[in-house]
């Protein structure tokens, strides 16, 4: 439970720039101009089901396990390539995984 909790600090700092994340990063809804926007908000909204699913799982309450892994990476670095957030969505892949795998090591319902 300790390490859920700690994976879950650190994935929620990310949308909480004030709480001073990890390098710096925060994650911010793209402007309607970036030519990524709409990937980036599938990445995002993949990113609150997992926090959904983190404090669902840390209130005793059931949850769906969410699904993410080396195929959310392998976007991120190929239709990121050239972007200049790319470092941050990697670290928020980063921080999504570790969740995901908290809750498989025993928190899923």
């Amino acid at each position: 439970m300790i390490k859920l909790e700690q994976d879950m600090t650190t994935l929620r700092r990310l949308f909480e720039p004030w709480n001073t994340a990890p390098h710096g990063t925060a994650i911010w809804e793209p402007e309607a101009s970036d030519q990524h926007a709409q990937f980036k908000c599938n990445l995002i909204a993949k990113a609150m089901e997992i926090i959904a699913a983190g404090e669902s799982a840390l209130a005793g309450v059931s949850f769906k396990m969410p699904q993410f892994g080396e195929s959310d990476f392998t976007a991120i670095q190929d239709t990121l390539a050239t972007d200049p957030e790319q470092r941050d969505f990697i670290e928020l892949a980063i921080a999504c995984e570790s969740v995901t795998r908290s809750l498989a090591r025993g928190f899923a319902a």
